[in-house]
């Protein structure tokens, strides 16, 4: 009986001991294939994308490729470095929790040493203003101002607005320029300032005028843009177009116009500098040819900003700093030539083109972060597409990051920028001409721009995105 009992304790620290040098046993590379092993193993991991950024509730779908490709068993299985930031399912499904930043690791289970991880970084929400034309439950076709993806139309004259082109925050209040109709169906100048309408036009128009831009001083409220008159007409079109600037100061309402007898305008961007306003546009003067023009406080005090024999424009101005911006394109000779998108810096002497002019790309708004400059706009593909995008311009070095995939033809109307987090506002046209506003989301933070559709999260239901603003 003494004796197995012995022998029992003995068996048993036996076992422990193998069981202990099993598990203190470090690992190591996988064995080798035993003889007659004819298995394709795996012998690396892909993710796709490496880098990538989410909103807090987002989710992202991960892909994996084994290599080599006819490895027999390319299961793996998925982790994440911080399940408060991020978590991961079995399939790769990423869900965004809060701001930070986590890596998501996939490992073979065909070998566990083989490894592949992206980086995630989880962004902060801001508050996003946005505005454009939509409909809403009582128009199909009206000013419509979003924020954080909840969607007003906004006031009018006869009717609701008709447009709204742009956007400006000044301290707790919200001002958007656009226009109304007036009883008889004609657009008048209009600004809203948190949601009510301040008609600046003169209500018994018989043309249409449109407000193209907003500043904002203190009491005073600028607003830039032109009306068409289609009984003016020089020989080769159907009608003239006029460029003004309004202003509200206190409740007091002027115009200044930005054309003489001879000339026929647009103004398209407005930026203030002490007492003095400048605006951006187009001239013509009865002739073929348009050039980009900016004014100083009237039309007396005009710069010509390019050829005048080619057809220019400029979109966007302001100050940064002591130097004056102004992004447009042009350099056409005739229509239906390729334009080339520019940013100028304070006058004709000083023209950054944004792309080789091999393709047609016009350029329509800028925002700067620090000293860097993001000019939003598109450039056509080779299937005649608008694919939206935007450039960077550091010193004298541009580079361009594409947003839309080219199938489906978008651009970029506005562009508002925080650190390295550039928010962009447009429209996407199906080729059955259906119009659906877009907002994109790009990260200037990894080695390669990372970048998010997020027109479902910040513009629900609409046709047209023109301005957007964040808090």
């Amino acid at each position: 009986m003494t004796t197995s009992i012995k022998h029992i304790f003995f068996s048993l620290f036996v076992l422990q001991a193998v069981l202990l040098i099993s598990c203190d046993k470090p690992e190591g590379p996988p064995p080798p294939p035993v003889p007659g092993d004819t298995a394709v193993h795996v012998t690396a991991l892909t993710i796709d994308p490496p880098e990538f950024v989410l909103l807090p509730t987002l989710t992202w779908q991960l892909s994996v490729n084994a290599i080599p490709a006819n490895a027999g068993n390319k299961k793996v299985s998925w982790n994440s470095s911080d399940n408060l930031i991020a978590t991961v399912d079995t399939n790769g499904l990423v869900t965004a929790i809060k701001v930070g930043s986590a890596d998501i690791t996939a490992t073979s289970y065909d070998n566990n040493s083989v490894k592949a991880m992206a980086r995630l970084t989880v962004l902060k929400n801001y508050d996003v203003y946005a505005v454009g034309r939509g409909y809403t439950s009582s128009w199909d076709n009206c000013a419509v101002y979003w924020k954080n993806g909840v969607k007003s139309g906004l006031p009018g004259g006869f009717t609701v607005g008709t447009n709204a082109f742009a956007i400006v925050l000044s301290g707790e209040d919200v001002y958007i320029a656009g226009d109304t109709e007036n009883e008889n169906h004609w657009d008048i100048p209009t600004y809203w300032k948190n949601g009510m309408p301040h008609i600046i036009g003169n209500t018994a128009v018989t043309h249409n005028s449109f407000t193209k831009a907003i500043a904002v001083d203190g009491n005073k409220v600028y607003l830039a843009g032109y009306g068409f008159y289609n009984s003016e007409c020089p020989a080769y079109c159907h009608g003239r177009s006029r460029a003004f600037y309004w202003l509200d100061d206190a409740g007091t309402a002027t115009q200044t116009p930005l054309y003489n007898d001879i000339s026929s305008t647009v103004a398209g961007g407005i930026a203030l500098k002490g007492n003095d306003v400048f605006v951006a546009g187009g001239q013509a003067n009865d002739n073929f040819y348009r050039w980009s023009t900016v004014w100083k406080n009237n039309v007396s005090n005009v710069e010509t900003l390019s050829a005048t024999s080619g057809f220019y424009e400029t979109n966007a101005i302001a100050w940064h700093g002591d130097d004056l911006f102004i992004t447009g394109f042009g350099g056409c000779a005739d229509f239906g030539c390729n334009a080339t998108p520019v940013l100028i810096k304070n006058n004709i002497n000083n023209v950054i083109s944004l792309t080789d002019g091999t393709k047609d790309a016009q350029a329509y708004c800028m925002a700067f972060s620090g000293d860097v400059i993001y000019v939003g706009g598109y450039e056509k593909n080779e299937a005649g597409k608008y694919v939206a995008k935007y450039w960077k311009i550091s010193g004298n070095t541009v580079s361009s990051r594409t947003l839309s995939d080219g199938v489906k033809s978008s651009l970029v109307n506005g562009i508002a920028v925080s650190g390295d987090d550039i928010f962009l506002i447009g429209s996407e046209l199906s080729d059955a001409g259906e119009r659906k506003a877009k907002c994109w989301r790009a990260y200037e933070g990894f080695s390669t721009p990372a970048s998010l559709d997020l027109s479902d999260f910040y513009l629900p239901n609409g046709y047209y995105g023109y301005g957007i603003c964040i808090r």
